[in-house]
This record gives structure tokens, sequence and C-alpha cells, in this order.
């Protein structure tokens, strides 16, 4: 049973896992030991790791806050933890860190955990009531995170519904604050990738262009070590389309900018050789600048204003690395998309050129530019 995807989804279970499906995936054990490796820590003092139990000390009066080194999208993640009286602890989903801050979901544990002024972090609405922690012996928590919807359950048993859609990839982790000298302690940390039950099917499959075709200079693109290359020539634009048409759908994509240049995802687009109508997701493979924001060629041009852009946002792109774009379009035409699992734009779009088209990948005239593609997954709505 494959639950809806109109939003993203978590689900919080602060004793046991009750009443829900039970899909396929094995378990990863989290390692906690000194080294921590490839954890972020805000503060080294405050977080430690010793015989498999990472404690957290509250040294000062601001949060504190440790990221693991696992990004997913949808997820299972279970672990035992205790937190001293009047302890503030959050559980930290889909976050990752911008400009040493953490941005994504703070899911209560006990106490009221941070507001999102603090540290970048969107607090789940949970009542006051529903983060009661019994404060003697190990707790268990666990975490369900798939598109749809949102069901949290805290320690004293009560539990609330809702949908969030901000953040849709990141780590997990957790976070603290409170009286000086109060700790939490947590072990046996276990995550499972649910990927396999988001609905998604590969549009690329590793080894040629089948399922796609060319518009422009076939020496533009192919596909090496698995990976799909778009190279410029010359001054002519280049497109990788689609054979099929999409009208609604979810669509992510990895890419990597190798040399300069500019770049996007298309959607509801149609072409004529090289001359091309419909919206596309800006791709800016080097500097970031308004990638994950909507431009619409052959009519409206940019779809957001500057002004409306957040610093977060503006560096949500990660240079030298693998980004990831995701657009959602819905029905009416309601389009958002999420550049490495922040959202970038959320709108109607009152007047389309086109109702359905191709996806294609755009390759930008005037020569020095490589981007390359993997991962390119779709979800038919």
């Amino acid at each position: 049973m494959r639950r809806s995807h109109s939003s993203v989804s978590f689900v919080v279970i602060a004793t046991f896992l009750l009443g829900f499906e039970t899909f396929a995936g094995d378990w990863s054990s989290v390692a906690i030991n000194s080294e921590m490796a490839g954890w972020d820590i805000s503060n080294k003092e405050v977080w430690k790791a010793e015989e498999g139990v990472l404690t957290g000390k509250v040294t000062g009066s601001g949060t504190e806050w440790i990221l693991g080194p696992t990004s997913l999208s949808d997820l299972e993640i279970r672990f035992e933890y205790q937190a001293d009286a009047q302890v503030e602890m959050g559980l930290l989903v889909r976050t990752e860190i911008i400009e040493g801050k953490p941005y994504g979901y703070n899911v209560p544990l006990c106490g009221k955990v941070v507001s999102d002024t603090e540290v970048g972090l969107k607090q789940l609405p949970v009542e006051t009531g529903a983060t009661t922690l019994k404060q003697a012996g190990w707790q268990i928590g666990a975490l369900r995170g798939l598109d749809g919807e949102m069901f949290v359950r805290t320690a004293s048993g009560l539990g609330q519904r809702f949908t969030d859609d901000q953040y849709t990839k990141g780590r997990f982790g957790f976070s603290i604050s409170g009286p000086v000298g109060a700790k939490v302690r947590i072990r046996n940390i276990e995550v499972r990738d649910w990927a396999a039950e988001a609905g998604y099917t590969s549009l690329f499959n590793g080894e040629d262009l089948s399922g796609w075709v060319v518009h422009g200079e076939p020496e533009q693109w192919s596909v090496e070590g698995n990976l799909l290359l778009g190279e410029s020539v010359g001054d002519e634009y280049g497109y990788l389309a689609t054979v099929d048409e999409y009208k609604n759908f979810s669509v992510v994509a990895d890419f990597f900018g190798r040399e300069g240049g500019n770049s996007g995802l298309f959607f509801h687009s149609k072409l004529k050789g090289t001359d091309i109508t419909g919206i596309q997701a800006e791709v800016e493979p080097n500097y970031g600048g308004q990638s994950g924001f909507l431009y619409e060629s052959g009519g409206r041009g940019w779809l957001i204003k500057s002004e409306d852009i957040k610093r977060e946002q503006d560096r949500a792109f990660r240079p030298n690395e693998w980004n990831t774009m995701r657009v959602d379009v819905t029905d009416d035409n309601h389009i958002r998309t999420w550049l490495n699992g922040m959202k970038m734009t959320d709108m109607k779009n009152e007047k389309p050129l086109h109702e359905k088209g191709v996806i294609a990948l755009q390759i930008h005239s005037g020569g020095g530019m490589k981007l390359e593609w993997r991962n390119i997954q779709i979800r038919v709505e």
C-alpha cells in the first residue's frame, strides 16, 4: 500500500510503532563512537560519545545540535533516549546546515524545544502536554517519513495529524537546551531507507538515451559511467527531452556542474527543433543563484521576484557537489520546487502555456559548459 504523495509525511512515536504498514528494507545501525565521523556538531564540548552512548550536556543559554551523516527523503529511524528534568530535547529530521545554521524540522521529544528564529528550524506544532516525558529509564523514540500525511505521537500517548512540505530531504540529529548541566543520552540508533516505497521510477537507465530525444547537436549528450553528460558545443542551445508528455507528476534529479554555464529542468514544455516553450526550474550549476526558481520560456519570463528570495534559499545550492532538484506539479497547475530538500517555489500557474508536455534538460549556448545528471526519477500522479 502506497500512501498519498501530496505533501511531506512524518510519524513520530515515542513508545512503540503500532498500526502502520510494515515495509521491506534492512535496518542500518548508526555508529556512536569517539570519532563520530561525518557528524556535524555545533559544540564539541556539549556532545560526547562513549561506549555506544551519545551524551549531550547543556553548557549555556543557547540551543546546541548534532546532525548525522546520512541524507534521506523517505526514512524510518528508531532510537532510545533519556533526558534530565527540565531539559528541552528535539529530534531533527530532513535538516541541512546552511552557513553554519540548521534548517529542517525539529520534533519535540521533551520540553518546548526551540523556535524557528533561534536556529532556523521549523518546530512541528505539538501541543505542550504532548511532550511530557517519563524521566525514569530509557524511552523508545521512532520516526517514519514518507510523502503524505504527518502523524506525531509522543511519550504521553497524545497524537496529532498535519501536513507540511517545507523540507523534503535532509539529515537527522538531535537538539538540546535548558538549564546548565542538564543532560540527554541517546543509544541504539537505527535507520531504514524507504525510498523504494515512494513510488518513483527511473527516467534514465544509466546506459543509453533510451526514452529521450535529442534536440540540437547529438554530441551535446552522452552517457559516461552511468552518468548523463551534457556538454555545450559552439553557440547552439541543446535539449534532451522525454519521449512521453506529463501533466501531474513529481520528478527528482541530481546534477553536478563540472564547468560553467547555465541549464534548466523543463516541464510542461513543447519543442520545435531547439525552440522551446514551457517552464523550467533554473539550474545554475556552479554558483547557485536562482537554482530551483521558475522561468517561463516563450512567455512571462521569471515567475518569482528576486526580492522574494530568502537568504537561506539563495544559499541552499552546494558548489562543487551533487545537488538534488525536485519539481512537483499537481491538479490546477500547482507547482512546487525544492533544491537539496528546501522548498524554493510554491505557486499556482494561473495562465499556463501548456497543460502538459515533455520533461527536458537544457544545455545553454556559448560553450564551456559540462553538466552531469544522475538518479532522474519520476512519479506520475
